[in-house]
């Protein structure tokens, strides 16, 4: 999964849907 900075991210938790912004990225 490639997630740029600044980009926007759909998940989903128990608790519902949320969509937030990538401030830092830290993926490997």
């Amino acid at each position: 999964i490639g997630k740029e900075k600044g980009s926007f991210v759909e998940v989903t938790t128990p608790a519902g849907s949320k969509s937030y912004e990538i401030l830092s990225v830290k993926y490997r």
